[in-house]
């Protein structure tokens, strides 16, 4: 049978090395272009190059280029982002066409954020900040130490990441709590001991029951600032905190304040991900001795965006005789 057509307008850099997997790309399938900002369809020829693309693959860019896009694709047919979160993409023009397939890499940052997220909870419960201390001082000094098993996890987003986060809770015999937009859909989870659903109150219950709050949200405009000061002050005392969600999703001043509040203290916090990125030389998280910070790399393997634009070529395959595309996002849900 006849294989539509898939001409490939890409953002990004041609010399960026993880797109090598673009050369397995099937038959009638061509990279036509790169853009990197949108100045450049100032240029006759990108403009009519773009106009005759109907694939717009997508790295993280600035909104405004999202948008000279859609400008300049009449036949836009499908997009695709190389990240799992779309919200650097989402624009009033994107959410103006519901009828425009988009896709993501969901899926494919999940085992790496989970081992994170356990990396995390191993450090605050074997107390690997004191150890590394007392060995640099060649101290021996026995420290009384805590189990996960029997700890409870609890997950505010329980979407592909959080739920790759309970296989490894699980393992390690911890309890699981979800909460989740829809948390009928946990119904028939085995993971799950107890599922929540979307609000403050359900987050502050959530925060109230658990010993390590897992935070994997999708960034959208309902999530940004959803844990904020009443949402942390309802943590357990020595709770820890862990962000593998998005940075926004956090009220960053009231996270500082937890951790310095001396009536109400937080064990600890492992952040991969800010408010602002990259975060401040003059943020007091940097210093602060329970937290345990990582510049956004929290998934970043030696292949991750490699991985990804293998994803984007099994689609294009797809798009191609016109089968369903995997990992169909909500545009309007935010994932």
């Amino acid at each position: 049978s006849m294989r539509r057509a898939a001409r490939i307008l890409i953002v990004g850099s041609r010399a960026d090395p993880s797109f090598a997997p673009l050369a397995k790309l099937p038959a009638a399938a061509e990279v036509c272009g790169y853009v990197s900002s949108a100045a450049d369809f100032a240029a006759p020829e990108t403009e009519r190059i773009a106009a005759e693309c109907n694939v717009l693959l997508l790295s993280p860019c600035s909104k405004e280029l999202v948008n000279a896009c859609l400008a300049a694709m009449p036949n836009l047919a499908w997009i695709h982002s190389r990240t799992a979160g779309i919200d650097p993409f989402v624009t009033p023009e994107l959410l103006a066409r519901p009828e425009l397939p988009m896709t993501n890499a969901k899926g494919l940052f999940s085992s790496s954020l989970a081992e994170y997220c356990m990396f995390a909870c191993g450090w605050f419960s074997k107390r690997a900040r004191e150890l590394r201390e007392n060995q640099a001082k060649n101290q021996w000094q026995k420290l009384t130490v805590t189990e996960l098993r029997g700890a409870t996890m609890g997950i505010a987003g329980y979407g592909d990441i959080g739920r790759a986060c309970a296989v490894l809770g699980k393992a390690y015999g911890m309890k699981i709590l979800a909460q989740r937009r829809r948390p009928e859909l946990c119904a028939d989870d085995p993971l799950v001991d107890e599922a929540f659903g979307p609000g403050e109150e359900a987050l502050c219950r959530l925060a109230a029951n658990t010993d390590y709050f897992v935070l994997a949200a999708p960034l959208t405009a309902s999530t940004k600032h959803m844990i904020n000061a009443r949402v942390l002050s309802s943590l357990k005392p020595n709770a820890v905190f862990i962000n593998i969600g998005r940075g926004p999703l956090v009220d960053e001043e009231a996270l500082c304040g937890a951790l310095e509040d001396p009536e109400h203290p937080i064990g600890g916090a492992a952040l991969d991900v800010f408010e602002t990125e990259p975060l401040s030389s003059e943020s007091p998280l940097w210093q602060n001795p329970k937290v345990l910070l990582s510049p956004h790399c929290a998934d970043q393997t030696a292949t991750f965006m490699e991985d990804s634009v293998s994803l984007f070529v099994e689609n294009v395959d797809l798009f191609q005789r016109g089968e369903t595309l995997k990992n169909r996002v909500d545009v309007a849900a935010g994932y």
